[in-house]
């Protein structure tokens, strides 16, 4: 399988923003999502990428569904040498 030629990274300020505003925590909305709340805690944080698993988790969510996925994501492009792209 071909690496992604982007790596993607929750928009954490825009989702915790959300989940205040529909009277929500962290805690709660990870268990909506299905997601443990300590990962969900880094993925907030930009120490976990968004991998398409966590995207699709994220997306089902009934929290999320009004949000269009560029507020939910960034996608960053890879640079060729990036030590982080996977093969």
């Amino acid at each position: 399988m071909r690496p992604l030629p982007y790596r993607c990274v929750l928009r954490g300020d825009t989702i915790r923003e959300h989940i205040d505003r529909a009277n929500e925590n962290q805690k709660s909305a990870a268990g909506q999502a299905g997601i443990s709340k300590s990962y969900f805690s880094q993925l907030l944080s930009g120490r976990r990428e968004a991998t398409p698993w966590v995207r699709k988790k994220i997306r089902a969510c009934p929290l999320f569904r009004s949000l269009p996925d560029d507020a939910l994501w960034e996608r960053i492009p890879l640079a060729q040498d990036d030590p982080d792209q996977r093969d």
